[in-house]
């Protein structure tokens, strides 16, 4: 059977629905990560969903191919910076162990802490294996071709309802335990 794999990475959107930013007992906002230093490969959701369309349109050129893909490569800090900008409020990164983030007790907490070791332990492959120009390349459908725009952090922050007010980080603290924060 033909086959080309679509390798993908953490999601943007990971970042809006509890794994980002939230408040700490003292009201400041904190990122906490299981990357140390590590650098993270992100990518939004609909740009794995138009590559792999773009994939599709390609015929036969990927098969026999993997295809590592990411939207972009951002350490913790440079996460919070990123955070920081767009909400326009101080985001502090204090990272978390891979045991620390085990031992929280809330649903799939080991699986979640396996996902970022590894992300962690294999930064220099995994994150060269991530091709960031697949995000932005043209598809070509017929005779329109559309060019595509890599989505991007402040675009996804900008894009959610809340996400800088305190209701709306209340809600993205549901997965971190607020000892962290």
């Amino acid at each position: 059977m033909p086959t080309t794999f679509l390798e993908t990475t953490f999601y943007y959107e990971s970042l809006l629905q509890g794994q980002g930013p939230a408040r700490d007992a003292n009201g400041d906002l904190v990122l906490s990560l299981a990357m140390d230093e590590s650098p993270l490969s992100l990518v939004a959701v609909e740009d794995i969903g138009r590559t792999a369309y773009g994939i599709f349109l390609a015929g036969p050129r990927y098969i026999g191919r993997s295809v590592g893909l990411a939207g972009a490569h951002y350490t913790g800090q440079e996460l919070a910076d990123l955070f920081t900008e767009v909400l326009g409020e101080k985001v502090a990164y204090r990272p978390v162990t891979h045991d620390q983030l085990r031992a929280a007790g809330f649903p799939m907490a080991d699986e979640i802490a396996g996902t970022f070791q590894f992300y962690a332990e294999a930064a220099e492959s995994f994150v060269g294996h991530r091709n960031l120009p697949w995000c932005r390349l043209p598809v070509r459908d017929g005779s329109h071709t559309r060019r595509r725009t890599a989505t991007t952090l402040p675009m996804m922050v900008a894009s959610s309802p809340g996400i800088g007010s305190n209701a709306g980080l209340a809600g993205m603290s549901q997965t971190w335990p607020s000892r962290w924060r």
